[in-house]
């Protein structure tokens, strides 16, 4: 569920990786799904692929509304660069920054739902995989894909 707020939060707050990308904290070159096309690679996106709700029969009322106060989400975080050393040195920092990454927790608040407070039990790299999109007319772009197993338990 927040998994990607958290996920965004630790990402930003690595200056090196910013500076890497030639993002800034105001505008950070790291976006969720995929990034807006006047963004030039290097850059980094970040995707729910799953996410496990575990049914713990709780009781839904005014302030809890959610049945399940575990959740296990598989997160991607997907590094682009024009260069193949590019996307290697982005996942390494992305893996450092994020790779067992444990008791955190994070509140935040949607117009519809409310406020939610988050913990983060775990997250866990789990694999990666390599990819080149070549464009025609123009340099091709590599890509690695980075897969973390992230567990969270609903506070609020």
């Amino acid at each position: 569920m927040l998994a990607e707020t958290l996920i965004y939060s630790k990402l930003t707050a690595n200056l090196s990786l910013l500076t890497y990308i030639g993002g800034t904290p105001a505008n950070t070159k790291i976006s969720p799904g995929v990034a807006p096309e006047h963004i030039a690679p290097p850059y980094i996106t970040y995707n729910t692929i799953s996410n496990v709700p575990t049914n713990s029969k709780g009781v839904l009322s005014a302030t809890n509304d959610i049945n399940s106060n575990v959740e296990v989400q598989r997160v991607q975080v997907s590094c682009f660069g024009t260069q193949y050393d590019q996307v290697i040195t982005m996942s390494l920092a992305v893996k450092k920054q994020l790779q067992n990454l444990q008791n955190t927790s994070i509140t935040t608040s949607y117009s519809i739902v409310g406020s939610r407070t988050i913990g983060f039990e775990t997250c866990i790299f789990e694999s990666e995989q390599d990819d080149y999109e070549k464009k025609a007319g123009a340099q091709g772009i590599f890509s690695r894909h980075l897969d973390f197993i992230v567990r969270t338990v609903n506070i609020t």
